[in-house]
């Protein structure tokens, strides 16, 4: 994954990754998440990988994260499943996600 690479490259003079807020509409509701550029990119390459919008990966995502997270307190901070999503290995996303992203879902 050529984000972890980047960051490092980017962030060797102690400057930020310049991030974004995005705007994106989940289960009726809209949503602004603001993330750095390298979690963004990865977000992008991981859609494409698996032939779906980055919306509707976000939206996979947030449904996981809500369901993990399901009778805690704390109500899921989306911005933050997401980096962690990001963070994880190529096999332990596919476990993630399988039954989000499988047909009829």
């Amino acid at each position: 994954m050529p984000y972890p690479e980047a960051y490092r490259k980017n962030n060797t003079r102690g400057k930020c990754i310049r991030g974004g807020k995005r705007s994106f509409r989940i289960h009726q509701r809209s949503t602004t998440i603001k993330l750095e550029s390298p979690f963004w990119q990865a977000l992008e390459d991981i859609a494409e990988a698996q032939m779906i919008s980055l919306a509707a990966l976000i939206a996979k995502i947030d449904d996981r994260c809500r369901a993990v997270t399901e009778g805690a307190a704390d109500k899921p901070n989306l911005a933050s499943c997401l980096r962690v999503f990001c963070l994880m290995s190529p096999a332990e996303r596919s476990v993630a996600l399988v039954n989000e992203l499988s047909p009829g879902h």
